[in-house]
């Protein structure tokens, strides 16, 4: 044979063997399945990516549209919004991830319904399987919160005021840095009658920008039965109360001289359901139970702090409509139960949850202290509709 046709023979005989050919098709196959497997990692890891970026993103959303009760603090809400986002664990990307925060106040019929934060921010992932197509690949992610202007209620339906003391309740938005306002007593003389005007506010430099006025809502003096107050605010907007107490404001009897803590008659004193507890400062030391004693037959000796009287007792009302008895004993207000009692002492609508709160006052007033809680009572509730829900909601 010559070698032409033995090379022919060759050619023929490897083109017609089909010994082997699993291992080119199993070599060939294995790249595109190494291939696919890498895809899905680097698809895997955007996901991840892209739900961390996203649960950033709503975490600061909400968080910023808690802060933004009021036009003035759009500003402050949006650093809130940012710092919280920047505070996010993000899985690994390359470069800076920087949010941007916008806050829009948002009005229906000419009137404002809602203050609303949007949070974007974009991330760059890096490849790693699919680099040579792409090196990175960016993820966005958005999110809007809202914080909807609702109809808050003070029910004065359970109001009781057995006090020789005039007492007058005030509503305020707390300031965004928490700090209490002061209530300005300077005008108020011994025949004055609590003001009904709004305003009463000695405004520091500290909370120019967010102080509120004081708000009147009733008082135990000459004003008869009381009726049922509402107002509107932003769910996330935190109220306190400004219970302002005058000695001896009623029955003006000439032998009630002073309190059992040493206030004169016809003196005026404020308490704040902001501060811990709200009678704080007010008689210095004059209510530590070592050095003021009822008469009760309470042992003073085991208590941390000896303090008597929270002055204030906020408690959740039942689903029947009754509210739990108060608690009339001498008790360190530090422990169990006072602590409890001023958790939602200055709530905001998204942290009442829907629930209704009964606000049980004692002025600290007569000829001695009875820790009774029954001198100014009222319930605190919040209105919630499917359009403008009493709570900070994701709406986007």
């Amino acid at each position: 044979m010559t070698p032409s046709l033995y090379l022919r023979s060759l050619v023929r005989r490897f083109g017609r063997e089909r010994r082997g050919n699993i291992l080119i098709i199993t070599a060939l196959m294995s790249t595109v399945l190494v291939y696919s497997v890498g895809v899905a990692v680097d698809y895997m890891r955007a996901v991840h990516m892209r739900t961390a970026l996203q649960g950033a993103a709503d975490s600061a959303a909400l968080a910023g549209a808690s802060a933004f009760t009021d036009a003035g603090l759009q500003t402050t809400a949006q650093n809130i919004a940012t710092n919280y986002f920047n505070n996010a664990v993000l899985p690994a990307h390359t470069g800076t991830v920087t949010p941007t925060a916008v806050g829009s106040v948002i009005t229906t019929a000419g009137v404002t319904s809602a203050y609303q934060m949007t949070v974007t921010a974009t991330a760059t992932m890096p490849m790693t399987f699919m680099a040579f197509i792409q090196s990175s690949m960016p993820i966005t992610a958005t999110a809007t919160a809202t914080d909807f202007i609702v109809t808050t209620t003070v029910n004065f339906g359970s109001w009781t005021s057995s006090a020789y003391d005039q007492n007058c309740i005030y509503y305020f938005s707390v300031p965004s840095d928490k700090v209490t306002p002061e209530f300005d007593l300077s005008g108020l003389g011994t025949n004055s009658t609590c003001p009904t005007t709004v305003g009463f506010a000695n405004t520091d430099s500290s909370n120019s920008n967010s102080d509120k006025n004081f708000h009147f809502l009733f008082t135990n003096k000459d004003s008869g039965t009381p009726a049922n107050a509402q107002f509107s605010m932003a769910a996330g907007q935190h109220i306190g109360f400004a219970f302002v107490n005058q000695v001896n404001g009623t029955v003006r009897s000439s032998g009630y001289t002073q309190n059992g803590y040493g206030a004169a008659a016809y003196t005026w004193h404020v308490f704040y359901s902001t501060e811990s507890p709200p009678n704080d400062n007010m008689y210095g030391q004059a209510y530590d139970a070592s050095l003021y004693n009822q008469g009760h037959g309470e042992s003073t000796s085991g208590m941390a702090g000896g303090f008597c009287n929270a002055t204030l007792e906020v408690q959740k009302v039942n689903s029947d409509g009754t509210v739990p008895a108060v608690n009339t004993n001498c008790t360190d207000w530090t422990t169990s139960p006072y602590s409890a009692f001023l958790q939602h002492a200055s709530p905001s609508c998204t942290e009442l949850n829907g629930s209704s709160y009964n606000f049980a006052w004692n002025d600290m007033g007569g000829g001695g202290d009875d820790f009774d809680y029954n001198d100014g009572v009222y319930n605190y509730s919040c209105s919630s509709t499917t359009t403008a829900p009493d709570t900070v909601v994701l709406t986007n």
